[in-house]
């Protein structure tokens, strides 16, 4: 999702593809799989989604 409508940071959900990526050069499921989370910058992005506030209707 981009484009100047999409506020940041935003809460989306996607389902897992059908169709698996397929590269040549890396195995994306197992490499994301393999890297620890960055909690800190988890923390920040949880905090900066609990901080949002709706537009209020005019």
């Amino acid at each position: 999702m981009l484009g100047d409508a999409v506020l940041l940071p935003s809460r989306i959900r996607l389902d897992k593809p059908v169709i698996t990526p397929d590269s040549a050069t890396r195995d994306f499921w197992k490499e994301w799989g393999k890297q620890a989370p960055d909690v800190e910058a988890i923390n920040v992005a949880v905090e900066a989604l609990r901080s949002q506030t709706r537009p209020k209707a005019a």
